[in-house]
């Protein structure tokens, strides 16, 4: 970021790209980088959980925005993204709803983050207990 400090000063604390984040130090982000690199089956095994869990979400109806391996999956209302949180945890998923001012009025989420030591059995847990809301009305 460039401009006086002033400026930068306010920005970093009242701009919702910063104030919702929070970047890694220099030497953190380079000793995950070369974590990484010493473990490539371990990311192959996240983006396979990722897309495991994206296409079984889609196929139940919800979607899936971004293309991270944080998977948010919009449902719009703030009551119904609190309402399906709690139907997931009832089926022991821990999914928190992301909620305003976190997130846009109107852009209420349940918010995934999948591991690379995910299982296939958990994945499928986790997509029945989306199903089982959905018949529930948890989804939009």
């Amino acid at each position: 970021m460039a401009g006086s400090q002033p400026c930068i000063e306010y920005l970093l604390n009242a701009a919702r790209s910063f104030v919702f984040s929070t970047g890694l130090a220099p030497p953190a982000a380079t000793a995950a980088e070369r974590a990484l690199a010493l473990a490539p089956d371990r990311r192959d095994a996240l983006w396979r959980a990722v897309e495991r869990l994206r296409t079984g979400l889609e196929s139940h109806g919800y979607e899936v925005a971004g293309e991270t391996h944080i998977l948010p999956v919009i449902v719009g209302d703030r009551e119904v993204a609190v309402e399906l949180a709690d139907q997931l945890a009832a089926h022991g998923i821990a999914a928190p709803a992301i909620r305003p001012p976190t997130v846009p009025d109107g852009t209420s989420r349940i918010r995934l983050a999948p591991r690379a030591t995910h299982t296939d059995d958990e994945l499928e847990q986790c997509l029945a207990a989306f199903g089982a809301a959905s018949m529930a009305g948890g989804r939009p």
